[in-house]
C-alpha cells in the first residue's frame, strides 16, 4: 500500500539519494512538496500504477502554479529517455535482481491504451555500466522500503545516462507479456518456473 502512492515513496528514495523526477502532489487544490520549474511536466494519479489513465495529454509543456484546480493529482518533471524495468524477487530475506528490461515502443509514454493492449515489446539494457547501478538502487530502494516477496522498478534514463525511479510496482504483472518473463525466457526458463519461484518467494 505504501508504494502505491508515489509522493510518500518518493519522499523516501530521496531521503536515500537514490534518484526520483522532481514531483509534487495536489490535495483539493494545495500543493505540497516545492514547486519547481522543467521543460516539461507529466499529470499522474497519486495513488495507482504507472499508466492508470495515462494518454498523450497527460504530458504538459507548462503548469499554472498560481491558478490550480480543486483536484487530487501528482505533477512531475517529465524525464525525457528510455523506460527500463527492473524486477526483483525477495527470496528469504535475501534479494534476486533481474536483468534490468527496456520497454520499446514507438510512442514518447506508455497510455494506458498501449498498456491495456501490450502494444509494447521488450529488449535487454545493453549498457552494463547503467544496469549495475539500476540494479544496486533496485535492491537499496526495495530494501529499504521492506518489499517482501517480489516486486518491479521502474526507471527512466536520459541520454546522458542518468536516471530516475519513477514508479514501483508491488503486484507486477507475471504474464506472458512481461519484462518477468521476457528475464525467463532469455536463460531457458518458463512461466512455470517464474511462478514457481513467487510461491516461492511467498513462503
Amino acid at each position: 500500500s505504501l508504494c502505491r502512492n508515489k509522493f510518500i515513496w518518493g519522499a523516501v528514495a530521496d531521503c536515500f539519494h537514490i534518484p526520483t523526477p522532481k514531483t509534487v502532489c495536489i490535495k483539493d487544490g494545495e500543493v505540497l512538496g516545492e514547486p519547481f520549474d522543467a521543460q516539461k511536466y507529466i499529470r499522474k494519479e497519486i495513488s495507482e500504477s504507472a499508466s492508470i489513465n495515462l494518454s498523450n495529454d497527460s504530458i504538459i509543456d507548462n503548469f499554472e502554479w498560481t491558478n490550480i484546480e480543486n483536484e487530487d493529482f501528482l505533477l512531475q518533471e517529465y524525464i525525457s529517455g528510455i523506460e527500463v524495468e527492473v524486477p526483483f524477487f525477495n527470496i528469504k530475506g535475501e534479494y534476486l535482481i533481474l536483468d534490468p528490461v527496456r520497454i520499446v515502443s514507438s510512442a514518447e509514454i506508455l497510455t494506458s491504451e498501449l498498456s491495456d493492449n501490450n502494444c509494447y515489446s521488450f529488449e535487454w539494457l545493453e549498457d552494463q555500466q547503467i544496469c549495475t547501478k539500476l540494479k544496486k538502487a533496485t535492491k537499496k530502494l526495495a530494501k529499504y522500503l521492506g518489499i517482501t516477496t517480489y516486486g518491479r522498478v521502474d526507471f527512466r534514463i536520459k541520454s546522458d545516462g542518468s536516471y530516475f525511479v519513477f514508479d514501483i510496482a508491488t503486484m507486477p504483472y507475471t504474464t506472458d507479456h512481461s519484462s518477468f518473463n521476457f528475464d525467463f525466457e532469455q536463460y531457458g526458463f518458463t512461466m512455470a518456473d517464474l511462478h514457481k519461484l513467487v510461491i516461492l518467494s511467498s513462503l
